[in-house]
């Protein structure tokens, strides 16, 4: 019958759709979970070189309008300006103001990873002395808070963004690199040291060496005591109270 024939060549044609059709590719847990965060992401990347002096540039001007104070009232149009871009360059690279403060407080965490990393890294590798590593790491990190002094006394910029999460959790992160490699060094160095737990020696040592400075800076007093004359004396001290703490000196 015409109807019957009709309903067989819909069925076959379906069959026939259905077999040939192509299945979505499936993705790995691993490529979902990054796909969904480039999905999220505020900032995006720059690809090309040209495009990454633009990015560089906009962090420098958020940068300096944090440590002046002014990056709360400060619009789109005042941040390109001093980034000699266009409205439109921001744009192509950052969701929001806010996604900027993050991109450069993000790269500010990872230069001063690449500068204390190394030196715990160093210090198990080339075996040197537990107490000679340390005072680099106090030396490192004093510098960087003192040349930083304006940046962190106006670090009230949390406040300005929609939400510190992302901020105080990347802060995290770093302060948990710094720790497991200090709690490394201080493992394999044990008996350089007579501090007998390690876990509390790296805790309390992070505390004193980025703690006391930042202190210091934020109230606006860099050498806290009228017998310190110089940044050369308020390392030194620091190192005496690290090393006598542990036992290293």
């Amino acid at each position: 019958m015409p109807g019957q024939a009709v309903k067989k060549r819909a069925v076959k044609k379906k069959a026939v759709k259905k077999k040939t059709g192509k299945k979505p590719r499936q993705k790995t847990p691993e490529k979902a979970r990054v796909a969904a965060a480039a999905r999220k992401s505020p900032v995006r990347a720059p690809q090309q070189n040209r495009s990454e002096q633009t990015f560089n540039r906009i962090l420098k001007a958020v940068t300096k309008l944090v440590a002046k104070g002014a990056y709360d009232d400060a619009t789109v149009s005042e941040i390109t300006r001093q980034a000699k871009c266009s409205v439109g360059a921001f744009y192509g690279r950052f969701s929001d103001k806010d996604a900027a403060l993050f991109a450069m407080y993000d790269a500010r965490c990872e230069k001063l990873e690449a500068m204390i990393l190394p030196i715990f890294e160093e210090g198990l590798a080339k075996r040197a002395p537990l107490a000679k590593t340390l005072s680099r790491f106090v030396d490192c990190l004093i510098d960087h808070t003192f040349a930083n002094a304006a940046f962190i006394r106006a670090q009230g910029f949390l406040s300005s963004a929609k939400s510190s999460e992302p901020f105080w959790a990347r802060a995290k992160e770093m302060n948990g690199a710094f720790y497991n490699a200090l709690h490394q060094l201080l493992v394999e160095k044990k008996g350089e040291m007579s501090h007998s737990d390690p876990k509390t020696a790296a805790l309390i040592t992070l505390s004193i060496v980025g703690g006391l400075p930042r202190d210091a800076v934020k109230t606006g007093v860099r050498l806290v005591d009228p017998g310190i004359k110089s940044a050369s004396a308020y390392k030194a001290e620091i190192r005496r109270v690290v090393l006598g703490y542990l036992g290293a000196a």
